[in-house]
């Protein structure tokens, strides 16, 4: 009879990890710059900031529509989940709204009127939504 020997599979190679570039850190306090995942690489001298500070339940997401820079009032923008009750959306300072307003999922908007968007850097704000 003939008889083969099996041998197992090579296992894949650990992957190599990627070298990551010193760059610029921002000249925000280190407070403001922790509101930001990944704040050591992603803020510059020119990102503004808005932090929502709302929990709106677990598999919920809080979005942004606007007016100026990179948002619209047709669709929503969804912001990044930093904390139970912390949402971040970041963008370059040319392309910052005029006026902004939250939504829970895009589609409940959160009650009042429209945050105006001032000359700060990051805007921290406290949206409440219907029921």
């Amino acid at each position: 009879m003939n008889t083969a020997v099996l041998t197992p599979p090579t296992p894949p190679a650990a992957p190599v990890p990627r070298q990551l570039r010193p760059t610029k850190r921002a000249s925000l306090p280190r407070a403001t710059v922790l509101e930001a995942p990944g704040a050591g690489s992603a803020i510059s001298d020119r990102t503004k900031l808005i932090v929502a500070r709302v929990n709106v339940g677990w598999g919920n997401t809080v979005y942004l529509r606007g007016e100026g820079g990179c948002l619209t009032w047709d669709q929503g923008v969804p912001m990044i989940c930093s904390g139970d009750d912390r949402w971040v959306w970041a963008c370059h300072a040319d392309e910052a709204p005029r006026q902004f307003k939250f939504l829970r999922n895009d589609l409940d908007w959160a009650l009042g009127e429209n945050e105006i968007m001032t000359g700060t850097d990051i805007m921290v704000c406290s949206p409440t939504f219907p029921g």
